[in-house]
């Protein structure tokens, strides 16, 4: 069996996986790749994108990116050559961000170890695994043991429970500044968050033209979707609604959160403006910040709106850094990053932190500063 190995020269982990390892793997052979220093993801990305074979191994601590490119840039090399991927990633704790995140998109053969046997150890079990890119055993504890002190420690879900018991039904608006921005993303990953106990809590509802549902619906023999009334389809435990027009039967479903999807911003229809809850999804690029500002601009001087939240897509933390700079004081309250998020039916639990701090804001702000809005929202 042949492998590509990319990394940095003369390191325990190259010397430990292409030399070592044929020591016990009689059928091994490496072609390597080998950089003197840390690089980019663009300077490494061709010599995979060219190579014929099909089980590559990536010591990320060659790459100088930001940890989004990188995430970004190995699922699109492995996605487009259809590779079997190993990922060393030696002084990383499999709690660290990137390693929970490359766990959330399918990667299981991730090597942490620092001593070079144990590189060696971990490598050879590897290789006698299938690679199915679903997260191995670890990260399923890991994920359950966070999932359960999220559900436990934090404030916000105890009042999102508490709130649950009651027969009141608080509505959010998601927008995007432009088109294709991560509505509908945001949009699951909210509901999935709110349906963290495992109850349907909340429900997504399209309000716009992008039919992601539907095309759900029509493939709905699929054992992993299943049609429900109302024109909604149930998809990994997420109900989303196609027909904004069935509002009436989807309430009497008695959700605590319904959830519109509402794509690029129309600034036609109000009634993105009339819910509980509002939420723009931004980004860095430039047409997207100045449909930003536009939307801020609006939302205080036309519709007295103070209160809405700006969360910003597909930015590094160095370019969400940036945006606070030139973000307006009362404003950075409302403005957080979304984490990367490849899949949305997985739940990027940077994400779920993200939309506890924002509805905890919301609750406390209605309560205290809007005694109206937070009545008729909480029956309180």
């Amino acid at each position: 069996m042949k492998y590509l190995y990319v990394g940095l020269r003369n390191t325990s982990e190259a010397y430990a996986i292409t030399q070592l390892s044929k020591k016990y793997i009689d059928d091994i052979e490496f072609e390597t790749v080998i950089f003197e220093k840390a690089t980019s993801v663009d300077e490494i990305k061709n010599n995979i994108l060219n190579t014929e074979i099909s089980n590559v191994v990536i010591d990320i601590n060659v790459f100088n990116d930001d940890e989004l490119n990188i995430l970004k840039s190995v699922e699109g090399i492995r996605q487009a050559k259809n590779l079997d991927v190993f990922l060393v990633a030696s002084g990383y704790s499999i709690e660290s961000k990137i390693i929970k995140d490359f766990k959330g998109l399918g990667y299981s053969k991730i090597i942490t170890s620092k001593d070079q046997g144990s590189i060696r150890d971990d490598f050879i079990e590897n290789t006698s695994l299938k690679c199915e890119y679903e997260a191995d055993k670890d990260y399923i504890k890991l994920k359950e043991s966070f999932n359960d002190k999220l559900k436990e420690d934090n404030p916000t879900l105890s009042k999102i429970r508490q709130l649950n018991e009651t027969s009141k039904t608080i509505s959010i608006g998601i927008a995007g500044c432009i088109k294709r921005i991560g509505t509908t993303t945001t949009a699951i990953q909210l509901a999935k968050t709110l349906n963290l106990n495992g109850e349907n809590n909340a429900c997504v509802i399209e309000v716009n033209k992008n039919s992601f549902a539907n095309n759900f619906v029509k493939i709905a023999e699929d054992e992993a979707y299943k049609i429900i009334e109302s024109d909604g389809v149930r998809i990994q435990n997420v109900d989303i609604y196609t027909n904004i027009k069935k509002i009436n039967s989807i309430k009497k479903e008695h959700y605590n959160y319904l959830i519109y999807d509402y794509g690029e911003i129309d600034f036609e229809d109000n009634s993105l403006f009339e819910k509980d809850i509002i939420i723009f999804i931004c980004g860095y690029e430039p047409d997207e910040m100045i449909k930003s500002t536009q939307i801020t601009t609006a939302c205080v001087n036309d519709y007295k709106i103070n209160s809405a939240f700006y969360l910003y897509n597909y930015v590094s933390s160095e370019q969400f850094e940036n945006i606070l700079t030139i973000q307006s004081s009362y404003l950075k309250k409302y403005t957080f990053p979304l984490g990367f998020t490849p899949d949305k039916f997985i739940l990027n639990y940077d994400n779920a932190d993200i939309f506890s701090k924002m509805l905890e804001i919301a609750f406390n702000e209605n309560e205290i500063k809007k005694p109206g809005l937070f009545k008729r929202i909480f029956g309180r």
